[in-house]
């Protein structure tokens, strides 16, 4: 796969981030090789085109980077209760788009410990409360204590989730600790043991509560493609465009 080779400045003060909606340019926001950070909200961007030649230096100017961003879960965040190990799915805020989630947060309560061997799925109802994964990973340790954030799984491997509107996240973990709950909102999926992945599990159903866990991901929304000179592309120099910001 070519990569973007930054050499002489581009003008590129159009990006925008796929999250916060803000703009920022790529120069200043390089890090490692081919991903920009936005300096607005700290999300990372991928830039993976399939060039030809690497003719890099002809691109003048990117408009807007033409993803929609994705959300599910309740997010991380310091709840008023705790929920013990076993499989967990939230059913707070659905997936509102399809494509791939690239990012996952989950707030473990403080005192009980790390949660251990954390893997995450991201899950779809079956029929009734019977649940089936989509996709799934191995995240490992999830510190206590505070919101973690996770680009990577445990192998150093982007996260790249394939997630349906509608779809559901959810997570299981090992050892003494535990995750933070709300006594509130839409309710929770659970079953004991590790239920990652899974297909057509029945799970117990809960009302009026939410998870410390959540997503965000991306979707070209219809084909991928971008601006260049306000002009929509979906080919450069004639190869089609496999990805952007890391989706496929």
């Amino acid at each position: 796969m070519g990569q973007i080779n930054i050499g002489t400045p581009i003008d590129t003060s159009l990006i925008q981030c796929c999250s916060c909606h803000k703009g920022y340019e790529i120069k200043g926001n390089l890090y490692d090789g081919n991903i920009l950070i936005c300096p607005h909200c700290g999300l990372k961007h991928k830039v993976d085109f399939k060039l030809i030649d690497k003719k890099i230096e002809i691109l003048k100017k990117i408009d807007k980077l033409n993803l929609t961003a994705i959300t599910i879960g309740a997010g991380a965040t310091n709840m008023s209760s705790t929920l013990p190990p076993a499989t967990w799915v939230d059913k707070n805020n659905p997936a509102n788009e399809t494509g791939k989630i690239t990012s996952i947060e989950i707030y473990a309560v403080t005192g009980y410990g790390d949660l251990l061997n954390c893997e995450v799925g991201i899950f779809y109802v079956v029929s009734g409360n019977n649940l089936s994964t989509r996709s799934n990973v191995t995240l490992g340790t999830v510190t206590q204590g505070s919101k973690q954030t996770f680009t990577e799984d445990s192998e150093s491997n982007p996260i790249n989730m394939d997630v349906v509107a509608g779809d559901y996240i959810g997570l299981y973990w090992t050892g003494n600790g535990r995750i933070e709950r709300e006594i509130s909102g839409a309710g929770t999926w659970a079953v004991a043991g590790d239920n990652i992945p899974c297909t057509n599990v029945t799970f117990g159903a809960d009302v009026n509560r939410s998870i410390g866990i959540g997503g965000i991901g991306a979707t070209a929304g219809g084909g991928l493609s971008m601006k260049w000179n306000g002009v929509t592309l979906s080919k450069w120099n004639g190869v089609v465009i496999e990805k952007l910001n890391g989706i496929t």
